[in-house]
């Protein structure tokens, strides 16, 4: 019985590790597109609209941020799995049936059923959630409103 629950943990840990190189993936897309999008507006030839060119590119990071705070709660979810057989190595208290082999499904439902909105803002407003996420949002809206694209004079 120890060996499979120990072969449940190491799967447990599989997917919660997993949840890391798709939040990366995701860091990474933020910036991409967001820098893209800045390039994209004050490039030239500019319209009247670079203005709102370089806000819709800062607002790009809004989408990214979300989703990234939707998996960092699906990740932290699938870590009270981990401390559930953790705790049946050590013989801490835990709930009852904790150390019954599979139960990675039923406890990260019972997990996610339970995380509140509280629970959801406190990982959005986590550092590790909010960059890079935050800096391109705030370099954007700086950018629009300070120094916007300024249009060109000429019609090509």
């Amino acid at each position: 019985m120890d060996q499979l629950l120990w072969k449940e943990y190491e799967l447990a840990y599989q997917i919660y590790e997993g949840y890391n190189g798709q939040l990366l993936t995701l860091k990474s897309w933020s910036v991409t597109i967001g820098i893209a999008a800045l390039i994209g507006a004050y490039t030239k030839p500019i319209s009247s609209s670079g203005r709102i060119g370089v806000l819709l590119a800062a607002l790009s990071a809004i989408p990214f941020w979300l989703t990234e705070t939707f998996w960092k709660l699906f990740q932290r979810t699938s870590l009270d799995r981990l401390l559930e057989i953790e705790a049946c190595q050590t013989g801490a208290s835990i709930r009852e049936g904790a150390c019954v082999v599979a139960q990675i499904s039923t406890v990260w439902n019972d997990s996610f059923a339970a995380s509140s909105w509280k629970y959801w803002l406190e990982g959005a407003f986590d550092l590790h959630v909010l960059l890079p996420h935050l800096a391109l949002l705030v370099i954007g809206l700086l950018l629009a409103a300070f120094r916007p694209p300024i249009p060109s004079s000429t019609d090509d």
